[in-house]
């Protein structure tokens, strides 16, 4: 069987992708990965043949956009400039790669694979990393800054939908992607994320039962799976292994590999380090948003495989992408999130509802608030204990084996 992997986003979006296409790989299936050309050699490395979709000027011009992290601004942005302009890159591809039995394994948001489905055929596996995908009128958390829980009637949470389809979803995609569908000769759609994103084949939720179960009323062959958490090779610098043994756990500080735009959250967060006397640790890949001359106690990185020294730290404070949520889970430490868009609005609200962290949104990100929400966090017994529970639950490896079944079965249907 050969399966093509696509993978659109940040260093988060594309591991779990890679969890997949390596097992795959070790079960002897010809495996071909999808993704922007930054990427490559962390492809390469794994012996897997690589296809760019996007260069790295394309993906740059991406995530410099400040808009990009913009509440109201975000998602408009992305399906201009990367969701839409990829679809059109990756149908040919998708096209150019088939062979008889082939399997495409892609995340929802490269739309040329569920036209691909449609117009040819094409066996499609989407992974969902994240709840707020499914739609549901029972364990609904939020849009965006929107409340959408318990409390809600179903009149409110369809009407919040339509909405949202309506004025912001379909403005922004429907037009392109319609031209497209008419000119592979298939019939327009409508609400997009309603119910055309899903695969027909198999909607793989790839994260915790405990973190979002499965709900009666999502899509048909949906199926929850766990968390796929991947480090990679990448191996943790003596100076930070040092750095974390020689005194008490650090609270880690990351805002996503792709996020460039943090002086300020620095420089507030070294400040409630110091107002709670904690020792950090600060990931990013962009050193001017380092303030200017780190104290002592806190080190900067620009990356560190989290997989590897979270479980001998204190807590994360981090933007609320799945990814890092996963691995703070695996690890069973307390998180605060700092949500700004797409997902992460609703992964902060089902983190705190869950008692597994808080969260402080972006505008009151500040060393006071900070402070005091970390000392609530760090103090609450209730909180420490669900995440070391969540923990012991959380089986990639057995997750792997089981989705990789379930991908080479699709794969066998005639």
């Amino acid at each position: 069987m050969k399966v093509l992997v696509i993978a659109i986003g940040s260093r988060g979006d594309v591991n779990p992708f890679l969890a997949v296409a390596l097992k795959l790989k070790s079960k002897g299936h010809e495996v071909v990965f999808c993704t922007s050309e930054n990427y490559r050699q962390l492809i390469e490395d794994q012996a897997i043949r690589f296809v760019p979709h996007f260069s790295r000027k394309q993906y740059e011009e991406i995530t410099n956009d400040p808009d990009l992290w913009h509440f109201r601004k975000a998602l408009p942005t992305l399906i201009k400039k990367g969701l839409l302009p990829g679809m059109r890159i990756l149908y040919p591809i998708i096209i150019q790669e088939r062979t008889e039995d082939f399997v495409v394994v892609s995340t929802p948001f490269a739309l040329a694979s569920k036209l691909a489905e449609e117009k040819e055929g094409i066996k499609v596996v989407h992974l969902h990393l994240a709840p707020c995908m499914f739609r549901t009128l029972r364990d609904t958390a939020q849009i965006g800054g929107i409340p959408m829980g318990k409390g809600f009637p179903a009149w409110y949470k369809k009407l919040l939908w339509w909405f949202a389809d309506i004025f912001i979803f379909d403005p922004c995609i429907k037009k392109e992607l319609n031209c497209f569908r008419s000119e592979l000769g298939l019939k327009p759609v409508r609400r997009i994320p309603n119910q055309w994103l899903f695969s027909g084949c198999l909607n793989a939720a790839v994260f915790s039962r405990l973190f979002a179960a499965q709900q009666p009323d999502w899509p048909a062959l949906s199926e929850v799976f766990d968390f796929l958490l991947y480090d990679g090779n990448e191996q943790v610098p003596p100076e930070a292994e040092r750095f974390i043994k020689q005194g008490a756990p650090p609270i880690v500080f990351t805002f996503g590999t792709a996020f460039y735009f943090g002086k300020n959250i620095f420089q507030e967060s070294v400040k409630a380090l110091e107002m709670i006397n904690a020792r950090g640790i600060f990931l990013t890949p962009k050193k001017e948003d380092l303030p200017d001359k780190l104290p002592p106690h806190i080190m900067a990185c620009s990356f560190l495989p989290l997989g590897k020294v979270l479980s001998s730290c204190r807590a994360i404070v981090h933007h609320g992408g799945v990814g890092t949520l996963g691995q703070a889970l695996k690890a069973g430490i307390p998180q605060l999130i700092r949500p700004l868009a797409y997902d992460q609005f609703d992964n902060a609200h089902r983190v705190t509802t869950r008692k597994l962290g808080s969260y402080i949104l972006a505008r009151q990100y500040t060393a006071a608030r900070l402070s005091r929400k970390l000392s609530a966090m760090l103090a609450d017994t209730e909180i420490i204990n669900n995440c070391k529970e969540v923990s012991r639950h959380i089986d990639s490896e057995a997750a792997l084996e089981k989705l990789a079944a379930r991908i080479e079965e699709i794969g066998r249907r005639k």
